[in-house]
């Protein structure tokens, strides 16, 4: 079964909370060899399902991935669903 990007950003992010001092910002487009946009998309669909908190889009308005221009993650963070949902999707 192959693994969808979201699936891989969401595993990425859970790995990384799972240290002492999780840096989220080491959770990149680069880093898990995916394109820009399809990281961006996926990061808005587990925000958007509340899995994760924390990111801040500019425009904030907007749900088209092809029109933000600025990401913020400094507040990145598993929400406690997101916690639950990887603890019981975890192989």
């Amino acid at each position: 079964m192959t693994t969808d990007a979201k699936q891989q950003v969401l595993q990425a992010i859970y790995t990384e909370y799972q240290k002492d001092l999780p840096r989220m910002e080491k959770i990149t487009s680069e880093q898990l060899q995916m394109e820009d946009q399809i990281f961006l998309s996926a990061l808005m669909k587990l925000q958007n399902e509340e899995l994760i908190q924390g990111v801040f889009w500019n425009p904030s308005e907007t749900m088209d991935i092809r029109r933000v221009r600025v990401i913020n993650r400094d507040n990145l963070f598993l929400t406690k669903e997101g916690v639950r949902y990887m603890e019981s999707h975890s192989v």
